[in-house]
């Protein structure tokens, strides 16, 4: 297995792993805490807040797990044609720029609240 091959699991791996931490935030599981979810004086100090934000954020981070898990899935088969840093940079996108849309999302949010 290659090293590139090796990226791309790993990126599947966080992929599903920001599915399974974003799911319970999406369905309101998670009560607010210092530790888990999105956490900003503004949710912190309003449980409304904490559950509408993390709503919106927990669905984006599903959508942003999929987003990598799928991409990453996809590459993996050409991933043995693309050099370390072709893989490196289109995984770094597929992680990267769904994050960033989703955390500002999440502050546009914010401030309508």
């Amino acid at each position: 297995m290659s090293d590139t091959q090796l990226i791309t699991i790993a990126c599947v791996i966080a992929g599903v792993l920001e599915i399974a931490l974003g799911f319970p935030l999406f369905k309101g599981k998670v009560k607010p805490n210092g530790i888990y979810g999105f956490r900003t004086p503004t949710t912190l100090a309003s449980e409304k807040v904490w559950y509408a934000a993390n709503r919106l954020v927990g669905k984006d981070l599903v959508i942003c797990g999929a987003t990598l898990a799928v991409g990453s899935s996809l590459l993996y088969e050409r991933a043995g044609s693309l050099s370390l840093v072709q893989t490196a940079g289109i995984e770094l996108a597929l992680a990267i720029v769904p994050l960033a849309l989703m955390l500002w999302r999440a502050s546009a949010y914010l401030k309508r609240l």
